[in-house]
């Protein structure tokens, strides 16, 4: 245990002393302690939540039965594949991320371009290139991370679950949602697809999407991960009058909201 504790102190000490992830490490504790304000407590927002949360296979299986099951047995394969992939990372690296979601949505409404915020192992990005790649229609995957500044060599975590043939349509940036965005943005004209999760802070949530909403177009998909954590989602919806959105709930709790942009 004294090794491990060690190990850490010795990576955020090497990060801190980056004058580049530094910056982002403060933003970080910042956010944490000193968060945006919400329009409703967390207690009504969970019950909004509840009032509103759908399970995934009825509203996904209405639109496509055969790509819900296939987008089921994606994750199977994907979840099967990152057992043994990852078995040698001693790290946690986090959960699997709601990949049948991902990869139902991409397959479904076929976006040409893709941003996304938090990579980690990679499940979400896998899952957006694999739906890439069988759509055949020139997509491409843009990703923002950081990485685990509390991890010795994180950055060689970083997606290591996205396969090499996949990786022509994928760019990653690793330098922090603030910095990362503004570089994506600056590359392409519009954002069919944005999926956000990184900062569970709805000050993170907000100032990314600030930075993407101008690139987004009629028909645009937005989904957010671990919208339970914070009110960000509810206001998000009332904000901007979106009056074409989802809640997902997913093993018991509604975790993630897709919109769709007007």
């Amino acid at each position: 245990m004294l090794k491990v504790d060690v190990s850490r102190f010795l990576s955020i000490t090497i990060s801190a002393l980056n004058p580049r992830k530094f910056i982002v490490m403060v933003s970080k504790v910042y956010r944490r302690f000193l968060d945006q304000s919400a329009l409703l407590t967390q207690n009504d927002y969970i019950e909004w939540l509840d009032s509103h949360g759908v399970e995934f296979e009825q509203w996904a299986s209405e639109l496509s039965n055969d790509l819900y099951h296939e987008s089921l047995g994606f994750a199977d394969q994907l979840y099967s594949r990152a057992k043994i992939e990852l078995a040698n990372n001693p790290h946690d690296m986090g959960g699997g991320a709601l990949v049948h979601v991902l990869y139902f949505l991409t397959r479904y409404y076929r976006p040409k371009t893709i941003v996304e915020t938090g990579v980690a192992s990679g499940y979400s990005s896998e899952s957006f290139l694999r739906a890439i790649k069988i759509n055949g229609n020139g997509a491409k995957l843009y990703s923002s991370d950081f990485p685990y500044f509390r991890i010795p060599n994180a950055e060689s975590y970083i997606g290591q679950l996205v396969s090499k043939e996949l990786s022509d349509d994928w760019y990653l940036f690793i330098d922090g949602d603030d910095r990362n965005l503004k570089r994506i943005v600056n590359l392409v004209s519009k954002i069919d697809f944005f999926h956000y999760d990184s900062d569970k802070s709805y000050t993170g949530r907000d100032k990314a999407f600030n930075t993407v909403r101008k690139y987004l177009t009629s028909g645009s998909v937005v989904m957010f991960d671990d919208i339970n954590d914070t009110p960000h989602f509810y206001d998000f919806i009332q904000l901007n009058s979106i009056k074409n959105f989802v809640v997902i709930r997913h093993k018991g709790a509604c975790v993630a909201g897709i919109a769709f942009w007007q």
